[in-house]
């Protein structure tokens, strides 16, 4: 009986999976990056367009494109100071 060869198609995809995956700690390191910039010190306020409540006003407008409906804005850690300095917070 003969052994069956993997084909090149295949081959392909699994050096693609085992560079793309790298060690443990290159992984770790990726995920504290992405967290110390784009998750940490971030913060929800209020969305100044419409005042937190989702809608332009009461009567019947559409979601506020602004907040897109949900009422706060994510602020990075420096627009949230300058806006605390202005007092806009």
């Amino acid at each position: 009986m003969t052994t069956r060869r993997p084909s090149e198609y295949y081959r392909r995809c699994r050096e693609k999976t085992v560079r793309r995956q790298g060690t443990f700690a290159s992984r770790k390191q990726e995920r504290a990056t992405y967290y110390f910039r784009f998750v940490h010190g971030w913060r929800l306020v209020k969305c100044v367009a419409c005042n937190g409540s989702g809608y332009y006003d009461d009567t019947g407008s559409p979601r506020c494109s602004s907040c897109a409906g949900t009422g706060k804005e994510r602020l990075s850690p420096g627009d949230y100071q300058q806006r605390k300095d202005a007092g806009l917070i």
